[in-house]
């Protein structure tokens, strides 16, 4: 067998192919999209990827069984979670930021407990507090063709609402 990711359904998802080239299942399914595959944890049968199952603005690092059961979570922190897992799959070094926060790294077993934490970066975060660095906001829009679409903005310090503001886009 071999594992292949494809947009056969609209989204990018992990497909079981076996070695004719027939398709054997669908792993993964769902209106979102595989947006990273790390591996097979061949002993146990465990496939582990990345996906913006939760929210386009948002990566989320998942488990699930070759037979596309068993999905576990593994990662909770909204924001982008990047994943390096071991060899054996046992444990995976967490890259977890924010637009508005600096990365942390974590080490976590393959259950998404944290083990250790190697770095969380408070200090950076305290100078960002400091410089008083105002915070990126997200918003939906809606277009003249009613398509729904992400924007984000970043107030000028002391925003006024009453006041009017150029716009850089």
């Amino acid at each position: 067998h071999f594992l292949w990711t494809s947009e056969t359904d609209g989204f990018n998802h992990i497909y079981l192919y076996n070695m004719n080239g027939t398709l054997e299942n669908q792993i993964t399914k769902g209106d979102w999209e595989v947006t990273n595959f790390y591996g097979l944890d061949e002993k146990n049968g465990l496939i582990y990827y990345q996906a913006a199952e939760a929210s386009p603005l948002e990566r989320q690092i998942y488990s699930i069984s070759l037979k596309g059961k068993k999905k576990e979570l593994l990662t909770r922190q909204s924001g982008t979670n990047r994943a390096q897992f071991s060899s054996t799959f046992d444990y995976f070094v967490n890259n977890h930021s924010t637009i508005n926060s600096p990365a942390s790294y974590v080490v976590r077993d393959n259950q998404g407990k944290t083990v250790r934490v190697i770095e969380n970066n408070a200090t950076l975060a305290k100078v960002q507090e400091a410089y008083d660095v105002n915070p990126v906001e997200f918003f939906q829009f809606e277009t003249s063709e009613k398509v729904q679409l992400n924007g984000w903005m970043i107030k000028p310090t002391n925003f006024n609402p009453n006041r009017q503001y150029p716009v850089f886009m």
